[in-house]
């Protein structure tokens, strides 16, 4: 994968990219984040996120994601909590069905697009409370 403007930092059934903007750093990850790669696709998250920025984690692109995936989601949300780190997700159907079914939707600040988050971070004044992800209708 290339990242335009970023640094493609590891690629396989999934990628991980960051892309840099006066507001944030973007990490995108798309893919399948499995049981295989997703200790190595936490890993290379971690070293895109700088202490001193915002980070937006844009999940959108993630296709599948396993409970080793969301367990390193909530590696990130420690480092970025440890690192004083301001961030938010912007997750994709198959990450909130994973989130859903571990009743983890208070762990992360979501938001429905890029755009979105990266507006927050520039008017944080005008903020709004963070996207709820829930269950569908016909989700058990």
């Amino acid at each position: 994968m290339t990242a335009v403007h970023g640094t493609a930092a590891w690629s396989g059934p999934a990628a991980v990219a960051a892309h840099y903007h006066p507001v944030a750093t973007v990490i995108t990850i798309s893919g399948e984040v499995d049981a295989n790669n997703a200790a190595e696709v936490g890993a290379c998250a971690q070293r895109l996120i700088g202490a001193d920025r915002t980070v937006v984690i844009d999940m959108t692109g993630v296709e599948f994601l396993a409970v080793d995936g969301l367990l390193q989601l909530l590696a990130l949300k420690n480092v970025c909590r440890s690192a004083c780190v301001n961030w938010m997700i912007v997750t994709s159907d198959a990450v909130n069905r994973l989130v859903v079914a571990a009743r983890c939707q208070n762990e992360f600040a979501a938001v429905e697009s890029v755009s979105e988050a990266l507006a927050r971070f520039r008017h944080p004044s005008s903020q709004r409370p963070a996207l709820q992800i829930a269950a569908s209708a016909d989700w058990p």
